[in-house]
């Protein structure tokens, strides 16, 4: 299934309709909740999202995996401070390779 949606609540409807057994976001810093006056990517929005889907997942026993971009100056768009709610942060760094 995909679901091409930011905003939370409906995100979370799906989720409870479906019942999947993995669940991704891709990317975190472009779901909102309309319940947090800050734009989408903030980090009072980030900690209200991750923290609704980590408590929603963690009822339903479901895995869950959240992706947040670097900017192309390579910032983290506060993906640092997705790190106190995951077990596992990958880094993933893209380099350029160049031939003779």
């Amino acid at each position: 299934m995909f679901f091409g949606e930011t905003d939370i609540d409906l995100i979370e409807n799906e989720i409870e309709k479906k019942d999947p057994e993995l669940v991704i976001i891709d990317s975190i810093q472009t779901v909102f909740s309309d319940k947090v006056d800050s734009i989408p990517g903030s980090t009072s929005q980030l900690r209200e999202i991750t923290s609704r889907i980590m408590r929603m997942c963690k009822e339903k026993n479901v895995t869950t995996i959240i992706i947040g971009h670097v900017t192309k100056d390579r910032k983290y768009c506060r993906t640092k401070s997705l790190r106190t709610y995951g077990r596992c942060c990958a880094i993933f760094r893209r380099r350029k390779i160049s031939f003779i």
